[in-house]
């Protein structure tokens, strides 16, 4: 029940600044100890039980600990992707569902593919702020940008096989797919790209790790 809430709209307003997002993230990160947390911390209501027959007497008496427990490894244990990442899969999801439908109109006529290369990759708007870089024309599509290459192999019509024909495009392999792949094979491709990232230690989320 959780996820939904913390998700619902996330393409829209997942672009804000880093300082107003890690507000999110580190409740999420609590959320991730109460229920799968392996080590008792603050962050279980059970730590502030206060009655005789709730705990022994050395429980009473030892010292607490205010240490919190690192959520990357529960992160990874379970499967799950960072507030930002999971902004990351939702944008890019919706970037492919409006190239591929060509639907809503209004965001399509601003997703303009490059014309000098055939790799799918987007051309970024113009900006001049620094607040237009958290929108989702230029954010996401810096995203896709970095990710399409790894998902989707285009290709190569000059390229003879062995038996001296033209590669043909097939949907959903990543070898000559295009952007008629399947939604649920893209899904599927980009998570295994997050969680790589996510696991590798490159993703930058965890700086504040000890802030509840």
């Amino acid at each position: 029940l959780f996820l939904p809430h913390l998700t619902y709209g996330l393409s829209c307003w997942g672009g804000v600044y880093q300082s107003k997002l890690q507000k999110l993230f580190n409740l999420q990160k609590r959320c991730i100890r109460i229920l799968f947390g392996e080590s008792y911390s603050f962050d279980h209501p059970e730590y502030y039980a206060s009655c005789a027959r709730a705990k022994t007497y050395v429980e009473h008496t030892s010292m607490k600990t205010f240490d919190l427990e690192h959520t990357k490894p529960l992160f990874n244990k379970h499967r799950l992707l960072t507030l930002q990442n999971i902004y990351t899969l939702r944008s890019l999801m919706e970037i492919l569902k409006t190239l591929k439908y060509q639907s809503p109109s209004p965001i399509y006529d601003n997703l303009k593919l490059c014309s000098r290369t055939n790799n799918f990759k987007l051309l970024v708007p113009k900006h001049n702020l620094d607040i237009s870089k958290n929108n989702f024309f230029v954010h996401p599509v810096n995203a896709w940008n970095s990710y399409i290459t790894k998902i989707l192999d285009p290709p190569d019509l000059t390229d003879l096989g062995e038996s001296n024909k033209l590669m043909i495009v097939i949907p959903g392999s990543k070898k000559n797919s295009d952007l008629t792949i399947p939604i649920g094979t893209f899904k599927n491709r980009l998570e295994h790209l997050l969680f790589e990232k996510q696991n590798s230690g490159i993703d930058n989320s965890w700086n504040k790790e000890n802030i509840s």
